[in-house]
This record gives C-alpha cells, sequence and structure tokens, in this order.
C-alpha cells in the first residue's frame, strides 16, 4: 500500500489492511486515535456550553502523564474525559487498569469526576456506531447532544490531523504557533511536531522561530498591485520558497527590493525586525 499523502510504501496483509480501516502511516501519521478525533469534533460543535476545553490535559500534579479531554463548565464545575480502547479494559492487561484507576484517584482528588468512555469495538464497520452510542450514553447527562452532526465526528476522526494542522498553517502565513496551538486546542509542542514533520515531507515550509537565527537575515513584506499585504518573511529564501508556484527567485527578490523595483507584479519591501514584530503580533484566525 502506498500512503496518499507522503508516498511512502508498506506492505500490509490485506485481512489487516480490511480490519484496521486502512493504512496507519508511520512517516504522516498525527498519532491520535479515532475516538479521540471524534470527541474533538463533538465538542467543538456544542462550544457554547462550556467555559473551556483542553485536549492532552496535563496539569502539574499528573505530568509528564495527561489526560484525553478536559472540561471546564460555566458554573465552575471541572471533568474529565477519557476514550478507552479496549487496551483498557482490564481483560487486556492488569497494568492499564491499574494506570487508570491512579488517574482516576488523582482526578478525584483535584475534585474532577472522570468519565470513561468505553471505545472498544469487534469489528471496524461497528466502530462508529459503538463509539457514538457509549458517548451518548455517558455525556447525554453533562450536555445537550440533541443537534450534534455525527456524521462531521466520523470525518473527523478518520481525518489525519497533522496534515490538516500543515494545511491550516499554509493557508494563514501570519498565524505563530502558540495562535495554531489554541485554535486546535493543543500543546504548542504538538503543533511544532506536526509542522516538523510536514516540512520533512515537503507539505510545508516551516520557519522556526527562533530569533537568534532569525535576526542575521533580513526580513520583507510582500504587496499586491493594489498595496494589500500578502505576507511577510524571515528572508528573501523564505519568501521564495512560499512563493515557488509564481515563480520567485531568492536573487532576485534581494535585487528589487533593495532597488524599490516591483516584481512580478508585487511590490517587495526591506522591513525591520520590530516592524516584522509588530505585524506578527497582529495576526488573526
Amino acid at each position: 500500500v502506498v500512503c496518499p499523502i507522503c508516498g511512502h510504501t508498506k506492505f500490509m496483509i490485506v485481512e489487516d489492511l480490511v480490519l484496521k480501516g486502512g493504512l496507519s502511516c508511520p512517516k504522516c501519521s498525527d498519532g491520535l486515535s479515532y475516538p479521540n478525533k471524534f470527541a474533538f469534533d463533538v465538542f467543538m460543535q456544542i462550544s457554547e456550553q462550556y467555559q473551556e476545553y483542553i485536549t492532552e490535559y496535563s496539569p502539574g500534579w499528573i505530568k509528564p502523564k495527561k489526560y484525553d479531554h478536559y472540561i471546564l463548565f460555566k458554573d465552575g464545575k471541572e471533568i474529565i474525559i477519557e476514550m478507552d480502547g479496549g487496551f483498557h479494559n482490564e481483560r487486556q492487561g492488569k497494568y492499564a487498569a491499574k494506570y487508570d484507576k491512579y488517574k482516576d484517584t488523582l482526578a478525584k482528588e483535584h475534585g474532577i469526576d472522570v468519565i470513561r468512555v468505553d471505545c472498544s469495538y469487534n469489528k471496524i464497520t461497528k466502530r462508529f456506531d459503538c463509539i457514538k452510542t457509549e458517548f451518548i450514553k455517558n455525556l447525554n447527562q453533562y450536555f445537550d447532544l440533541s443537534n450534534i452532526d455525527w456524521e462531521s465526528a466520523d470525518e473527523t476522526g478518520i481525518s489525519n490531523r497533522l496534515v490538516e494542522v500543515v494545511n491550516y498553517y499554509n493557508k494563514h502565513p501570519f498565524m505563530s504557533n502558540q495562535q495554531i496551538a489554541d485554535y486546535y486546542h493543543v500543546n504548542v509542542v504538538t503543533i511544532r511536531h506536526y509542522l516538523a514533520v510536514g516540512e520533512k515531507l515537503g507539505l510545508c515550509t516551516y520557519v522556526r522561530c527562533d530569533p537568534n537565527r532569525l535576526k542575521t537575515s533580513i526580513p520583507l513584506a510582500l504587496y499586491d498591485s493594489n498595496g494589500n499585504l500578502i505576507g511577510i518573511y524571515v528572508s528573501s529564501k523564505h519568501m521564495a520558497e512560499c512563493m515557488k508556484d509564481k515563480g520567485f527567485h531568492a536573487s532576485s527578490i534581494r535585487y528589487y527590493s533593495r532597488n524599490d523595483i516591483p516584481y512580478k507584479g508585487y511590490t517587495i519591501k526591506q522591513i525591520t525586525w520590530d516592524k516584522y514584530e509588530s505585524l506578527q503580533s497582529e495576526r488573526k484566525l
């Protein structure tokens, strides 16, 4: 089988390919389970019903361990939702059950109830129905789930979050990693990892914002023929990589920006790092 995203080739037994629901690519997989992406979509649909939502919840008293989902309600009540796959079942291993009990006890000591959703299923064709049923059974008392688009949750469950984040990064050149992390309700370290993998696979040009490295170059601002700002870039090389579909070349970018001459219908201006950081801070969703 060949991954349609990165082209990685992997040999699989046909039965495994069918029963496991397709290819889990070792190169570009997001590392997230179907149940957790399913739950994420549902919680995003009902965001008006709570005050705060965090995935991969890891407060100081549980680190380096973490919980799947954390919800803070507007009345101050807190709950944790754990989406338990088959390996959580005690029949699959006593260690998992002991580990779950430890996490439950610690959460309750901090005044937080833990709701465990049984996400085990015996056939891939029954996955959606099993998880949907268990999700409603365990969480219906906390949320109004009457208007949920369950097909959307299913689609999110089988999607690749890494590719989704990379595409979002490409479409929002003014957004910082932290802003993207806040948008997806995940840790910024996860976003950095996804973008680094995306760069390695050629899916994006990831600029690591290390001030000591970046400030050795001259930042640039790109404007269209009407004077509208298109993007900001840390160097001519960065701009060339981002605008390669327009035939931009780093050497030409340097020449035209220094001499204030339009390039391929665009205007390129050299800016200060203070200006770059000012524009970056104005990034919007």
